[in-house]
């Protein structure tokens, strides 16, 4: 017996353009992935640096540069994040 990997549903473009959308609405929804977008508008940091500059862990860090890189914030204008996590 195996599973089935089909997806549920199909999504016309619309509809996958509006997912994209809330994604990336959800990814800036929190105030510590603001703070870290802000510090990487200007120049690509560690997770380290921005942990300390931040404090925060790196752990968490990490965590946020994940859900932003996840959410293709990074190819929609923020080149640095995710480039060095």
């Amino acid at each position: 017996m195996t599973a089935d990997t089909s997806p549920m549903f199909v999504l016309d473009e619309s509809s996958r353009k509006a997912v994209d959308c809330m994604l990336v609405l959800k990814a800036l929804g929190e105030m510590n992935r603001l703070r870290i977008m802000r510090l990487l508008m200007s120049r690509e940091l560690d997770v380290n640096t921005i942990a300390e500059r931040l404090g925060l862990t790196e752990y968490n860090v990490s965590k946020h540069l994940r859900i932003l890189s996840e959410s293709r914030v990074k190819s929609r204008g923020f080149p640095a994040i995710g480039n060095r996590c």
